[in-house]
C-alpha cells in the first residue's frame, strides 16, 4: 500500500533523525504502523527504513520516524 507521510528518518544508529518532509512510502497495510518496515524514494535516494514511532495529529500527514536499514 502507498501512504503519504512526514518522513523524520536516522540513517545511522548514532545520528539525529533528519526530516525528508512529505514522501509516498510503500507498507503493508491500509496505513503505517510502529515496527513495520517500509521503502521509499526519497532526497534522491531510495530508502528501506523500519519504523520506531508514528505520531498523529487530527487529519495532517503523520510523523514516522525510522531507522535506515541495510541493504
Amino acid at each position: 500500500m502507498l501512504a503519504k507521510v512526514d518522513l523524520h528518518l536516522r540513517l545511522n544508529p548514532g545520528d539525529e533523525h533528519r526530516n525528508f518532509g512529505v514522501v509516498g512510502v510503500e507498507c503493508d497495510g491500509p496505513e503505517v504502523a510502529p515496527y513495520q518496515d517500509i521503502a521509499c524514494h526519497a532526497s534522491g535516494l531510495d530508502l528501506r527504513a523500519h519504523i520506531t514511532s508514528v505520531h498523529r495529529h487530527g487529519n495532517h500527514v503523520p510523523h514516522v520516524y525510522a531507522d535506515a536499514m541495510a541493504e
